[in-house]
């Protein structure tokens, strides 16, 4: 779906203010279209959650992140699990409360770990910068 590969895109390169403003139509189709392609196989609920903390609406994004964590468990889905983590993990970062650190820090060790495994060097590059 466009919408969900334009709210990703925005996320992904730091535009935050265009992210967040496609947040209200990503949340409107998570349950109705809870993939976001069929090649990737990226969770909606995860974009939901990029696109909410790119607009710093830590509850909103802190639910969608939930949510795709069981999904990414549950469905399993292996490509997408590390993504989840990576991103759920910088937004703990970006909200800087203290109490998320160590939180955000096993997520970010067990996304590397995964990226490693998959090879996904840029994704694993990522993954270091913000462990740093």
């Amino acid at each position: 779906m466009t919408l969900y590969a334009a709210a990703r895109g925005c996320a992904i390169v730091g535009l935050a203010d265009e992210a967040s403003a496609l947040y209200p139509l990503v949340a409107e189709w998570v349950d109705t279209m809870p993939i976001a392609d069929i090649f990737e196989m990226p969770l909606a609920q995860r974009i939901a959650g990029m696109t909410a903390a790119a607009g710093r609406h830590w509850d909103q994004a802190e639910t969608h992140f939930e949510t795709a964590t069981r999904q990414a468990r549950d469905f399993p889905n292996r490509l997408d699990a590390p993504q989840v983590q990576y991103w759920y993990a910088k937004m703990l970062t970006d909200r800087g409360n203290p109490n998320d650190h160590d939180r955000a820090r096993t997520m970010l060790a067990d996304a590397l770990e995964s990226y490693r495994k998959l090879g996904m060097p840029l994704h694993q590059a990522k993954a270091e910068e913000l462990l740093e």
